[in-house]
């Protein structure tokens, strides 16, 4: 992939909010990751308050006043991090969104060089959840404000006896915001795509799959999700006469040749040594011919060894149950596995389908095989 193909793929993101969330969940780690964005709160609560105990006590009530209601919406902020859910991919962006606003606000209005240096640390630490929670466009808006807010606050240092320390200030908040962090994003993107795919045939892995079948199940739920599994016959006896250098010769072509023949905005996957799976939204009749299509498209002429593969066909109709994504998801490759598997008793170049008021007397074999 050229480099502006590969910029503008990590452009145009989808975001992995909910994937990451549920990664760090089944590891065990939700409650630190909430115990560490919500101590960025609490750090500001405190700041504020020790900042309010710092002024006189004469002629500043108003200044106290306002400081001490501040730290108090920081604590608020900080609390619902703590002992809340973690926010929906929306709630998230306007809750640090919302934190932006606020430290900039509150640091303008201290107008000391402390305050406005604690704040575009704040502005940073935002700026690393955004990169590691969030898509390149909320981190190059999260960017253009920081910069924004780094120039507002180093106003009063530009006017006074020491401009170019504002200077500083704002160059260091381009290079952290406008460079460093979207760099830091890139290269988690790469990471994170090479984990999703497979390098033998570049289709997607099988967390890849899983995680790309978990998106359209949730963005699309009034559409009709196939799941086709796909099962090399005898691929065993392929290794074991030729190689392996033949048999991943196989699988390769196999990849080329789903990905030619499975409809566009297809997922395709590599999900076992000789096991692949499709992902579609098409209804049932029209799955049922795509799966014809592929397995047509496997079994055709090939060098240096033709095979077939016996296919399983499940499918989850609109406005199925969809708010356990990953239970749903983990139902539908079964009940499409246990087909593949039919079909495979059947002596393999086989479609057999899933649902059973489509389901035939027995899995449909390609005539004269």
């Amino acid at each position: 992939m050229r480099s502006r193909q590969l910029v503008r793929s990590w452009w145009e993101q989808s975001g992995h909010y909910r994937w990451l969330v549920q990664t760090i969940a089944s590891k065990s780690a939700l409650t630190w990751m909430k115990v560490v964005v919500g101590s960025g709160g609490m750090t500001w609560a405190v700041i504020l308050v020790l900042a309010a105990c710092s002024l006189p006590e004469r002629g500043h009530s108003t200044e106290r006043t306002v400081l001490l209601v501040c730290a108090g919406i920081a604590a608020l902020w900080a609390l619902r991090w703590w002992f809340l859910p973690v926010p929906v991919v929306i709630a998230s962006i306007l809750l640090l969104g919302g934190a932006d606003i606020f430290v900039t606000v509150v640091s303008a209005y201290g107008g000391d060089r402390i305050g406005h240096t604690t704040g575009m640390i704040l502005l940073i630490a935002i700026g690393i959840y955004f990169t590691f929670f969030h898509t390149p466009r909320v981190v190059a808006v999260h960017g253009v404000w920081s910069v924004l807010s780094a120039a507002l606050l180093s106003v009063p240092v530009l006017n006074g006896e020491q401009p170019l320390a504002a200077v500083a200030m704002i160059t260091a908040m381009v290079i952290i915001c406008g460079v460093l962090l979207p760099g830091l994003q890139f290269g988690f993107w790469l990471l994170w795509t090479d984990v999703l795919s497979d390098p033998l045939t570049r289709l997607s892995s099988r967390r890849g799959l899983e995680y790309f079948a978990a998106q359209k199940i949730y963005h699309y739920p009034m559409d009709h999700v196939c799941m086709i599994m796909i099962d090399l016959d005898r691929f065993k006896a392929v290794n074991d006469t030729f190689g392996h250098h033949v048999g991943d010769e196989v699988l390769r072509n196999t990849a080329r040749r789903l990905r030619a023949a499975a409809p566009s905005g297809s997922i395709i996957g590599r999900i076992g040594g000789e096991e692949f799976a499709v992902v579609t939204m098409l209804p049932p009749p029209g799955a049922r011919v795509v799966a014809e299509r592929l397995r047509r498209a496997v079994a055709a002429e090939s060098d240096p060894v033709s095979i077939t593969a016996s296919f399983g066909l499940a499918t989850l109709p609109p406005g199925g149950p969809r708010d356990r994504v990953g239970r749903v998801l983990t139902d539908l490759m079964h009940r499409a596995d246990t087909a593949m598997y039919r079909a495979k008793q059947q002596g393999g170049n086989a479609i057999a389908v899933d649902e059973p008021w489509m389901m035939p007397s027995a899995p449909q074999q390609a005539a004269g095989t």
